[in-house]
């Protein structure tokens, strides 16, 4: 402690020093929370608002389906491919809150696909239970109130700078 009341500018570095490492790991702790209640409302479920976790496993499903039936129609074309890459990429991602591919991405791609192909076939009974169930099920994602506002919390919260240093991606909000 002497050397410190001796040496002013030590002191100084040792204060700054310190209070940079207080913000670096405050924020860190802080994004680590919201990280944390956006994990557990993915998880969680209730009767009132779906799991989301689930519903993006059924959500594939029905892509998949989907994908198959529009194929049968039009066959492989560029609006498939497109959706065919989206869903792997969305496949590989599903069983966390950190989307890049979100599920509304992919409806809407699916909503096109569906008048392209309801347009040239009017037997697309898989083709429009699918697309419904996708469409049903992304917007009961889009209500689930406790999910959506801790992503919201937590992307807001984790953009800034130091949280951003300490961020495991931005949490898909479901609209």
């Amino acid at each position: 402690m002497e050397i410190l009341s001796k040496n002013r500018k030590l002191a100084l570095v040792c204060l700054c020093v310190i209070t940079v490492l207080a913000c670096v790991f405050g924020s860190m702790r802080s994004a680590n929370a919201l990280a944390s209640k956006v994990t557990d409302a993915f998880s969680a479920s209730n009767e009132k608002y779906v799991n989301v976790k689930d519903s993006l496993v059924t959500f594939s499903g029905y892509a998949h389906s989907f994908l198959n039936a529009y194929e049968r129609v039009i066959g492989s074309d560029q609006k498939s491919r497109d959706f065919a890459a989206q869903l792997s990429v969305y496949d590989k991602e599903m069983s966390s809150p950190f989307l890049s591919v979100a599920p509304e991405s992919l409806r809407v791609l699916a909503e096109t696909m569906y008048t392209l192909a309801g347009d040239r076939d009017t037997s697309t009974s898989d083709l429009k239970y699918n697309y419904t169930s996708m469409k049903s099920l992304a917007n009961q994602l889009a209500h689930n109130e406790p999910y959506n506002q801790a992503a919201e919390a937590y992307n807001k919260a984790s953009s800034g700078f130091p949280a951003s240093l300490f961020r495991k991606g931005e949490a898909v909000v479901f609209h």
